[in-house]
């Protein structure tokens, strides 16, 4: 996939995979769960279920643990702070 030099997700190297955009990079042999995680743009509807999605389901726990889990599954772009 081309991206622009000047592009936050140049560093990422995506790849669009049934539709949606993925992170991309030397993980593709890795067994490791968090490979390919979605990319999601900062300020979005989807971005908030998301973090609130993880907020919930991890018993509103602290922000380390609720953390670990969304970045498992879904990256988002520039985001400075935490997850949740």
């Amino acid at each position: 996939m081309q991206v622009k030099k000047s592009s936050s997700l140049r560093s990422l190297d995506p790849m669009l995979v049934k539709g949606v955009l993925r992170v991309g990079g030397r993980l593709a042999s890795s067994v490791r769960e968090a490979k390919h995680q979605i990319i999601l743009p900062t300020r979005d509807h989807m971005t908030n279920l998301s973090v609130e999605y993880y907020h919930q389901i991890s018993g509103h726990s602290g922000i380390q643990y609720v953390n670990s889990l969304g970045r498992k599954k879904v990256w988002i772009i520039n985001h400075k702070r935490k997850f949740c």
